[in-house]
């Protein structure tokens, strides 16, 4: 278990961090004196050269390295041994953070997205903001946090502190579509961070509460004509300039209730290579616990739950008469 677990899993996670598994020039420096042992030929597969033993080198020498990177990523472990205290996993207990807003682009229905979270991944859910908790507590909350879901807004710059492959989901209000404001999403596609983010659009007008009494700041569209009122009214936002247009500030005031009935998902990624018309999708709903399985053929990849139960669901796409496969895995569906 050692050499796994304290030394090759840790070392092919460095390695993968600093892209160097592919690169010929790069070896590993081994400190250890101890004898090499029976297991060497795991440590000298790992890259195309051999690993350099220091305890093998002249001491009569001086031994000098162009770059050196020293240590290992302990990401990958998950048992301490008991040096210090009776040995236990130290892997810490992750769950789902609802970062949250009291006054304004508020989720109306907050207690019911955090439940079918719950329900559907099991992870442990917490609500919390600024307005009941200090920078310092909510950053606290996201370091043991494996997923973060927020309204768009500048507390989602606290992702920073994710762990690497936690996921942020970004979700914007009637009338936004997420790529006219990325700065959330640019974060997660930085280098170093390896966040999965995804976004979240509410496409749903009744589901939509604006406050064209706000302040203007705030959105409010109070004090201008009844003809520019409802010209706002009836608009989406478009690319603007920066930073009092008053159709994005209408439509990022919104509060919202979020959709939890609806199934969405990714259209097939090699779509784009075929020049396909007619794209079709086939749902398959199974309630769990029954036997009888219904079908349904639609136009769009968004399928509205009929009922309140809960379903194993599998999905295939249909491109001019040509069938895919149906997902490899149901998706498990509480609602």
């Amino acid at each position: 278990m050692h050499v796994f677990h304290d030394d090759l899993l840790p070392i092919f996670v460095t390695l993968d961090e600093l892209s160097f598994l592919t690169n010929p020039k790069t070896f590993l420096v081994i400190a250890d004196s101890r004898p090499v042992g029976a297991y060497a030929g795991l440590y000298e597969n790992i890259l195309q050269t051999k690993p350099l033993y220091l305890q093998l080198l002249s001491q009569d020498s001086l031994h000098c390295f162009e770059n050196v990177y020293v240590g290992l990523n302990k990401q990958s472990t998950w048992y301490q041994y008991g040096f210090k205290e009776p040995q236990t996993s130290f892997r810490k207990e992750t769950g789902f953070l609802l970062l949250v807003r009291k006054h304004n682009r508020k989720i109306l229905n907050q207690a019911e997205v955090l439940q079918v979270i719950y329900k559907n991944s099991g992870l442990k859910t917490l609500a919390i903001g600024l307005d009941s908790s200090s920078v310092l507590e909510v950053i606290e909350e996201i370091l043991n946090s494996s997923l973060v879901i927020a309204m768009h807004g500048s507390l989602l710059i606290l992702s920073l502190f994710l762990d690497h492959h936690s996921a942020v989901i970004e979700l914007f209000p009637f009338g936004i579509n997420p790529d006219i404001s990325t700065p959330y999403k640019s974060l997660c596609e930085q280098s170093g961070l390896n966040l999965f983010y995804r976004s979240w659009q509410n496409d749903v007008q009744s589901n939509t509460f604006p406050h064209p009494e706000y302040p203007p700041e705030f959105g409010g569209i109070s004090h201008l004509s009844s003809k520019d009122q409802e010209k706002i009214q009836n608009s989406v936002v478009k690319p603007f300039l920066c930073c009092d247009d008053p159709v994005w500030l209408y439509r990022i005031y919104q509060d919202t209730v979020v959709d939890t009935q609806s199934l969405e998902w990714e259209q097939p990624w090699n779509l784009r290579f075929l020049n396909v018309l007619d794209i079709e999708y086939e749902v398959w709903l199974q309630e769990v616990g029954g036997e009888d399985v219904k079908a349904y053929l639609m136009k769009t990849n968004k399928f509205v739950i009929p009922f309140k139960k809960t379903y194993h669901a599998w999905i295939r796409c249909h491109a001019d008469g040509l069938i895919g496969p149906f997902t490899s895995s149901p998706v498990f569906l509480h609602c």
